[in-house]
């Protein structure tokens, strides 16, 4: 007999990502433009824009929830190989969301950082000093 997740947790997870893709999105569009008017530069919202946690937990998200939501359409019904493959899956799933988690964390802290205006213009001001190096 083939062990059977609970698919709650599925359920669980596609509403946690879809909660979070619903704040990452106005939270990053509003801090770009709070940066650009509050700078009256593109480079700072430049630089917020290209940070790779930016560019890329909207995609992880995104990824994860559908891979979710299709496991969870077929969970239910499937059986012997199937079910393993999808069992595997959803372990998957679970260890990478343990890094989500970590992004998520990490997307707190960068959102932190550029609301702070001293550790901003610290940021330039190496960048300047680096550029003229």
């Amino acid at each position: 007999m083939l062990y059977e997740f609970d698919s709650n947790y599925l359920v669980a997870i596609i509403a946690f990502y879809g909660a979070i893709i619903a704040f990452f999105i106005p939270i990053t569009i509003n801090m770009s433009s709070k940066l650009k008017k509050q700078f009256a530069s593109e480079i700072i919202t430049k630089r917020f824009d290209n940070e790779t946690i930016i560019r890329t937990l909207h995609k992880e998200l995104l990824i994860n929830t559908f891979i979710s939501s299709f496991i969870l359409l077929f969970y239910k019904s499937s059986t012997g190989i199937y079910l393993t493959i999808l069992n595997l899956i959803i372990l998957i799933i679970l260890i990478y969301s343990i890094s989500i988690f970590y992004d998520i964390y990490t997307y707190v802290k960068l959102l932190k950082k550029y609301m702070d205006t001293d550790q901003v213009l610290e940021m330039l001001q190496k960048e300047i000093n680096d550029a003229i190096k």
